[in-house]
């Protein structure tokens, strides 16, 4: 019976944010009969592909614990004080007095 080796990989890029990414590889090698070599050759990718998809899954997850929300910063809302009444004040007596066209 002759054996033939055969060697299937797969491989996925993710981005992990701020301008990185991570190369997740999985490849697997095997001496078969001939006769079930396309099988065989299937089946491999098919574990590789497997193997990559779960460990992307379990880094996905592990970024979900680690990142924490983002709060809205939104911005106090100022009191007049006096002085900024008393200007506010004075353009409005001196507004009155305008005549628009």
């Amino acid at each position: 019976m002759k054996l033939t080796e055969i060697t299937r990989s797969f491989s996925r890029k993710i981005n992990l944010g701020n301008y990185e990414t991570l190369d997740i590889f999985c490849s697997q090698k095997l001496e078969v009969p001939l006769l079930e070599a396309k099988k065989a050759s299937k089946e491999a990718y098919e574990f590789c592909q497997r193997e990559v998809m779960m460990s992307i899954k379990e880094i996905r997850a592990e970024q979900r614990k680690i990142k924490k929300p983002v709060k809205k910063r939104v911005p106090k809302i100022a009191e007049k004080s006096e002085a900024d009444q008393s200007v506010a004040d004075d353009l409005g007596r001196e507004l009155k007095g305008l005549k628009f066209n």
